[in-house]
């Protein structure tokens, strides 16, 4: 039925002729597995339009932003999305949006714009990516008025409230309200961010019985998978600190902008209640209960900024010796992610084939 939706009529297409020749699982494998190839790629693609000013080492900045791209495509969050909901793992259109919009930003070219605007429908594959990159868009502007780009505010301004007049306020959707409990049932808690996913190869042992006593019997532990990594967060850290990209600033307000998004409506202070954004989305747009999700451009964040750090332990090397050291630093960083996002599929999975006749 998702393939069939007026929504994901982009995914639908691209994925009948697969479907046709190879079967329905087929073609459910392919969009999978394209966009893993995607989300990396997106990601590599804006990690290194954002270090293209730098006079680091060209072999630098690619590197720097392959990791960049290997963190967001295979982290925790996807990986268990992919393993469930195919239209969740969809993550690709993202780092590709932000890309074009900030090529405009940057050379005011129409075709940009126009690909910016491509990407940006391309999210609405699933409801709440669209409103991920609604967020993404009103951070940017918020930006942009401190620079005061007056005619860039207008133009996305009315983009944002066509799009979300068509997509989000629709009939069918204006009438599909979720109770507020739902938004404390699929929210996070801080210490989310830090548990290894379930479904950890190494780790998932011992922090499953952690998420599973904080479920309550309500929602499920994919929804509570949201775990950034230890070394991706040094390296963001470290971007915030050192990096003399200055857009880093933007991603640490999306950061913090998703990470208030996807707490629970209310959080306590002591004796006090204090409304989180989550609590605006509700009343916003109810049909969002899932509002873990918004996770998605928490981990979008780090991963851009681990690139940036990554980028800026490079810069300090003057010499091939330190090169070298370099590389072999960038290959032991490399493993130390696989180790951390290793992740064993479920085991209760179905398996399709057909009956004997």
């Amino acid at each position: 039925s998702h393939l069939l939706s007026g929504l994901d009529l982009f995914n639908s297409l691209l994925v009948l002729p697969v479907t046709w020749f190879l079967g329905v699982f087929a073609g459910y494998n392919f969009l999978v597995v394209l966009s893993f190839i995607l989300a990396g790629l997106g990601m590599f693609l804006l990690v290194r339009y954002l270090l293209q000013s730098q006079s680091t080492n060209h072999l630098i900045i690619q590197l720097s932003a392959f990791l960049a791209g290997a963190i967001y495509a295979f982290s925790p969050y996807h990986l268990v999305r992919a393993y469930q909901h195919w239209d969740l793992a969809q993550i690709q259109w993202l780092p590709f949006f932000l890309l074009f919009l900030l090529r405009f930003q940057d050379r005011r070219k129409i075709t940009d714009l126009f690909l910016a605007f491509i990407f940006f429908l391309l999210n609405f594959t699933s409801l709440v990516y669209g409103l991920l990159a609604i967020m993404i868009v009103l951070s940017w502007l918020l930006f942009l008025v401190r620079e005061k780009k007056i005619l860039l505010i207008l133009v996305f301004t009315l983009i944002i409230l066509t799009t979300y007049h068509f997509f989000i306020f629709s009939k069918r959707l204006a009438n599909f309200n979720r109770p507020i409990n739902d938004f404390y049932y699929y929210s996070l808690k801080t210490k989310d961010y830090f548990l290894p996913a379930t479904t950890n190869f190494w780790f998932g042992k011992y922090t499953q019985p952690i998420v599973i006593k904080d479920l309550s019997g309500q929602g499920n532990t994919t929804e509570k998978t949201a775990y950034l990594g230890i070394l991706p967060t040094i390296l963001a850290l470290l971007a915030l600190g050192k990096s003399p990209v200055k857009k880093k600033f933007f991603f640490l307000f999306l950061a913090l902008l998703a990470f208030g998004a996807s707490l629970a409506p209310f959080v306590a202070l002591g004796k006090i209640e204090l409304p989180t954004l989550s609590y605006l989305i509700y009343k916003i747009a109810p049909f969002a209960r899932s509002v873990g999700r918004f996770s998605l451009l928490v981990q979008f964040s780090v991963a851009t900024l681990a690139g940036l750090g990554m980028a800026y332990l490079g810069s300090l090397l003057k010499n091939n010796f330190k090169f070298l050291i370099f590389i072999l630093t960038f290959g032991l960083l490399f493993l130390i992610l696989g180790i951390e996002y290793y992740s064993s599929p479920p085991k209760n999975l179905t398996y399709f084939y057909s009956p004997p006749v």
